[in-house]
């Protein structure tokens, strides 16, 4: 009897170790691209339509590396394959009105927890950063030379109820333009967005067809080990 309760006891251990558990966190994408990449993640020629990225509602365009390149973040190569988008490849040409742009992209998770959303965006002029509608960070719009197009601003969330952690999640960029204080007192002008490494964090969630499958592999050994355990005892 004692032999079969420790075997029985062995038997629980196998089982739990065989079985799959969750994973150390894996980077993946899930259909989240930077502004202005192609499916691959290389840059985008300015000009060029953003398949991943809508502005409000239609095409979202690619901005040349001219003017009003700098004083935006440059695309030198410290600076990441992202690109600028816009409403063209002028970044408005400095004629729109103040009113405020929105830019959506999507993206699908599936079988993650512990999901955390991280990356480096930068807004001409202020902005909102929104995960299905919740605000996760704002940009504002600074001053010399600290402006919120001049460099990278981190943004983060890692809060699980954000998420969609089964399905669709849509992440938006309203972007200001005209707030006002702009350097040279111009309400309005050009604007545009840019989003750099952004990355999804998680950890796996084991299916539980892969735990089924897993504890019946181990019973034709269970069986057998009790069975020897008995003729011993015996």
């Amino acid at each position: 009897m004692r032999r079969l309760q420790i075997a029985t006891g062995v038997l629980t251990v196998v089982m739990a170790l065989a079985l799959p558990t969750l994973s150390s966190a894996t980077v993946v994408q899930y259909g989240l691209y930077d502004t202005g990449v192609d499916t691959t993640g290389n840059s985008l020629a300015g000009g060029s339509t953003d398949a991943h990225w809508l502005l409000n509602g239609g095409g979202a365009v690619v901005v040349n590396s001219g003017f009003p390149i700098p004083p935006w973040v440059d695309y030198s190569a410290g600076n990441g394959l992202s690109r600028w988008i816009s409403v063209d490849s002028g970044g408005g040409n400095g004629n729109l009105p103040i009113s405020d742009q929105t830019f959506t992209t999507t993206f699908t998770l599936s079988g993650l927890a512990n999901v955390t959303l991280s990356g480096l965006w930068a807004s001409d002029n202020a902005s909102d950063l929104y995960l299905n509608g919740n605000l996760i960070g704002s940009i504002p719009f600074g001053t010399y030379p600290n402006y919120s197009f001049g460099q990278y601003t981190t943004l983060t969330a890692s809060l699980q109820s954000d998420f969609h952690l089964n399905g669709a999640n849509t992440l938006t960029i309203v972007d200001h333009n005209g707030d006002g204080t702009q350097p040279d007192g111009n309400p309005g002008g050009w604007f545009g967005v840019r989003a750099e490494s952004l990355t999804i964090t998680g950890t796996a969630v084991p299916e539980p067809t892969t735990i089924v499958a897993g504890a019946l592999l181990l019973l034709p050994f269970g069986a057998s080990t009790l069975r020897m355990l008995r003729r011993r005892a015996a």
